[in-house]
């Protein structure tokens, strides 16, 4: 049961985080884009292996810039 809630959980904050991403005028290639790449962050997070570094040497994974993956990241600490 704990699995279940935990995967609801992850759900959930990851339909909030399209849905704010939508709202800010993203189609939706480019949302599941940055959401993957939103949970392959939080994930390092989760895990502690987070590495600034890596984070913004892989930008290329989105095409998105270092100040618009940082404000991703406080978005995700948000939900």
């Amino acid at each position: 049961m704990k699995c279940l809630k935990e995967a609801t959980e992850k759900m959930q904050k990851t339909a909030t985080l399209m849905n704010s991403l939508e709202e800010k005028g993203y189609d939706y290639g480019r949302i599941v884009a940055i959401t993957k790449k939103c949970l392959r962050i939080a994930s390092f997070l989760q895990t502690r292996e987070f590495d600034c570094d890596f984070i913004i040497a892989d930008k290329s994974y989105t095409g998105i810039t270092c100040g618009r993956l940082a404000a991703i990241v406080t978005e995700i600490a948000r939900i």
